[in-house]
C-alpha cells in the first residue's frame, strides 16, 4: 500500500514540476518536512548537469591503422608504409565565428602557410565554411603531403593555429619493379566534411585496388585505434589523447626472389617489345619471378593518381597495366610438342622407336606446312624429334594421333585451366575442339587445324600455366601466397619440374640455352620408360 502511494505521489509531482520525495518506511521522523519548508519555486535557476550542458562532450574517432607489409622470400620489401605529414588549420574553441570571421581567419593562416612552406596553397571558401560549420573542432587540412624540406621548414616555426597531421602512406620500395603483381592501394573515400560521428576514421583508409594488395585486403588491413577529444560545457577543447594505438596488419610473404625478379625485367626491358617470363623451382612449385613487360610504377597511385596520368596509362599501346605473365594467352609454340608426343605415345598412335621423315616441308590439303629449318633431317623417333624440334615430324604424327587424344591429354596436364595463383583476373586459357570451332568458324577441326595444334600454333596459354603445366594446382597458404601444397610423391615432382624447365627454357633461349632444355628433355623422356620405382633420381632414393 505504501509503496503503490509512493508511486502516486511521484506521478503527480511529475506533473505538476514539483519534485517530493516518495514515501518510504525506512525515512526517519525528523526527516518529515515542517511548515517552515516550502516546495521549490517552478521557476528557480536549476543548476547545469552532465545533461544539460549541449557543449560538453566527448568524441572517439577511429585511427586508420597501417597496412601490413608485402615481401620476397628473403624479406626484401615489396610494399611499406612511410609516415607524412599534412598542414593544418586549428580554428579557436568555442565556434563563435561568423562567416567572415571564419574566412578572414583561415585566409591570413593560409597566406602565412605560404610563405612558411614556400608552396602556393589554395583552398574555396565553401570548404572552408563547410568545415567549420560540420568539423570546426577538428584541424582543417590545407596542404597534404610535405615534402622533407616542407616539413623541415613549417616544424622549425610552427605558429600555434597550425598543426602538423601525421598519416600514413603506401609506398612500392622497389618502384616498377614486381609492380604488377604487388598492385597498388587507393583511397575508400574523399575526406569527410560532413557533421562529425563517433568512430569514424580521421582521414580515409586505403584499401588494395589490384594485384596482392587486393587479394590480401583482410589480411594486410591493421585493427583501428581509437582517438579521444573532450570539451568542456562552454565548448572549449579540454583534452586529446590517443586512446588506444592502431595495431598494424599482418606481413604476407611471398616465394617471389626480387634478385631474379629484377633480371628477367631487365631482360624483357632490353630485348623484348611485350612479353612475360614465369621462373619457378622445380622442386616445389614456388614461383621465383613473375615478370612482364611494358609494367608500371605503383608508386604513381600514392596518395592517388591524376585523372591525366591514369588515362596515359590507359592510352598507352604497350598497356602497362595487363600482366601479361598470367592475365594473357599466347600460342605455346614448340613447348606443347611434349604434349603431343605423350598423347602419341599413350594413345599407341605411334612407338618409342617409329620413325617418320623430318622434311622441309610437307603438303597438307591445299596448303603447304614449312618445318622451321630448310633442311631434310631424315628419318627420326620421339626422342630425336623433340631435340631437333622438327615441325613437319609432328604434323605426321599429330594428324595420325587425332585431335581427340591430343586436346584429351592437354585437358588432363592442365592446359585450357587456371592455375590458381591468389590474384584476381587469371586466365584459363583455351584447347580448341570441334565445338569450338563450330561456334567461332562454322566448322569441326581439320587436319590443318590438327597440323597446327601439333607444333603449338592457333591456341592460347598464358605464360604461367607453361611451366605449371603438368598438374593442376590444387592450394595456396594464405601466408606465401606463391607457395605451393602438393600431395604428388617427390618421383612426380622431378618429372613435372623437369617440364617445368622445358617449357620455360625452351622459349627463353637468351637465358637458357638451348643445350640444357634438350638435356632436360632427354632426363625426362629417358626416367619415363623407367619402371615408376626406378624414375625417381638417385639422389632421393632410400
Amino acid at each position: 500500500m505504501m509503496l503503490k502511494l509512493a508511486l502516486l505521489l511521484f506521478t503527480f509531482s511529475s506533473a505538476t514540476g514539483e519534485q517530493l520525495a516518495p514515501a518510504s518506511s525506512s525515512v526517519a521522523p525528523s526527516a518529515t518536512p515542517t511548515a517552515e519548508s516550502s516546495p521549490p519555486a517552478l521557476d528557480e535557476e536549476i543548476v547545469p548537469t552532465f545533461e544539460t550542458q549541449k557543449l560538453a562532450r566527448t568524441y572517439i574517432l577511429d585511427i586508420p591503422a597501417p597496412r601490413g607489409q608485402i615481401t620476397d622470400r628473403n624479406g626484401a620489401p615489396l610494399a611499406q608504409n612511410q609516415l607524412s605529414y599534412n598542414l593544418a588549420i586549428n580554428f579557436p574553441t568555442p565556434l563563435e565565428f561568423s562567416d567572415a570571421q571564419t574566412l578572414d581567419f583561415a585566409h591570413r593562416q593560409i597566406a602565412a602557410a605560404t610563405k612558411l612552406i614556400g608552396r602556393q596553397i589554395r583552398v574555396p571558401d565553401e570548404a572552408i565554411l563547410r568545415h567549420y560549420h560540420n568539423r570546426g573542432i577538428l584541424p582543417f587540412e590545407i596542404a597534404t603531403n610535405l615534402s622533407t624540406e616542407e616539413y623541415d621548414a613549417a616544424k622549425a616555426h610552427l605558429p600555434p593555429e597550425m598543426t602538423l597531421r601525421g598519416v600514413y602512406l603506401r609506398v612500392y620500395p622497389q618502384g616498377k619493379i614486381a609492380g604488377q603483381i604487388v598492385g597498388y592501394t587507393g583511397r575508400t573515400g574523399r575526406n569527410p566534411d560532413g557533421i562529425i560521428d563517433n568512430h569514424e576514421t580521421i582521414w580515409p583508409e586505403t584499401e588494395g585496388r589490384e594485384g596482392i594488395e587486393q587479394t590480401f585486403n583482410a589480411m594486410l588491413t591493421g585493427k583501428h585505434g581509437e582517438y579521444k577529444i573532450t570539451f568542456d560545457k562552454d565548448g572549449r577543447k579540454t583534452s586529446e589523447k590517443i586512446a588506444s594505438p592502431p595495431i598494424p596488419g599482418h606481413t604476407v610473404v611471398t616465394t617471389l626472389d626480387l634478385r631474379l625478379q629484377e633480371l628477367a625485367e631487365k631482360a624483357l626491358e632490353a630485348k623484348a617489345k611485350r612479353g612475360a617470363i614465369v621462373i619457378m623451382d622445380p622442386n616445389n612449385g614456388d614461383i621465383l619471378a613473375l615478370a612482364s613487360w611494358p609494367n608500371y610504377n605503383p608508386n604513381l597511385f600514392v596518395p592517388s593518381i591524376s585523372p591525366e596520368k591514369f588515362k596515359a596509362l590507359q592510352d598507352d599501346p604497350g598497356i602497362p597495366l595487363l600482366p601479361r605473365a598470367f592475365r594473357s594467352s599466347y600460342p605455346p609454340g614448340s613447348t606443347f610438342k611434349v604434349a603431343v608426343g605423350i598423347a602419341a605415345l599413350e594413345s599407341g598412335a605411334v612407338t618409342p622407336s617409329e620413325q617418320y621423315q623430318c622434311v622441309p616441308s610437307i603438303q597438307i590439303g591445299n596448303l603447304t606446312f614449312h618445318n622451321w629449318k630448310k633442311s631434310d633431317r631424315g628419318f627420326l623417333n620421339f626422342v630425336q624429334a623433340l631435340t631437333e624440334s622438327c615441325d613437319t615430324w609432328f604434323y605426321q604424327v599429330g594428324i595420325k594421333t587425332g585431335a581427340e587424344p591430343i586436346i584429351d591429354w592437354a585437358q588432363r596436364l592442365g592446359f585450357g585451366a587456371k592455375c590458381g595463383i591468389p590474384i584476381r583476373g587469371e586466365v584459363e586459357g583455351r584447347v580448341p575442339n570441334d565445338s569450338y570451332m563450330k561456334t567461332t568458324h562454322g566448322r569441326k577441326l581439320l587436319n590443318g587445324d590438327i597440323a597446327n595444334l601439333s607444333i603449338g600454333s592457333g591456341r592460347a596459354i598464358p605464360r604461367l600455366r607453361l611451366c605449371r603445366w603438368r598438374r593442376r594446382c590444387r592450394s595456396w597458404p594464405t601466408a606465401a601466397p606463391f607457395t605451393r601444397r602438393d600431395s604428388s610423391s617427390r618421383c612426380n615432382q622431378s618429372m613435372a619440374g623437369s617440364l617445368r624447365l622445358i617449357m620455360c627454357a625452351r622459349k627463353r633461349r637468351s637465358i637458357f640455352p638451348a643445350k640444357r632444355w634438350r638435356s632436360f628433355a632427354r632426363e625426362w623422356l629417358m626416367r619415363s620408360m623407367l619402371p615408376p620405382e626406378q624414375r625417381m633420381p638417385p639422389a632421393w632414393r632410400p
